[in-house]
């Protein structure tokens, strides 16, 4: 049960009920999941207005927790909550598998106008 709403199908984050769901969710994308584009946006919204974005990832997994703990292995996750999406396709090479900043993005939507994004 969920010690934030109280509702029974929910798992607090972070609780072992949660990380036992991630684990078996994570072992079910690695397992039957198709190798995909995920671009990875990370914030703190703890952080003052304007300073909250922390970077974007973009790598290949099977699926968003694979995603996820990809970047995390990989050192590239800055911390901070992501939100992520699969892509349709594949980034320029230089832009693969690195923290991107905010001029980083500017480049890649220069370089690839597929890749806009509203900084």
């Amino acid at each position: 049960m969920c010690t934030l709403c109280g509702d029974p199908a929910h798992v607090q984050p972070g609780s072992p009920e949660w990380e036992e769901r991630a684990e078996t969710l994570l072992h079910e994308e690695i397992a039957h999941g198709s190798l995909a584009w995920y671009w990875l946006s990370f914030v703190d919204p703890e952080k003052p207005k304007g300073t909250r974005f922390l970077g974007v990832v973009i790598l290949q997994a099977k699926g968003i927790l694979d995603a996820t703990t990809t970047a995390h292995r990989l050192s590239i996750n800055p911390g901070g909550e992501v939100l992520s999406s699969p892509l349709q396709f594949a980034p320029p090479e230089r832009f693969r598998y690195r923290l991107l900043s905010r001029e980083d993005l500017t480049q890649l939507n220069t370089q690839d106008p597929r890749f806009h994004v509203d900084l």
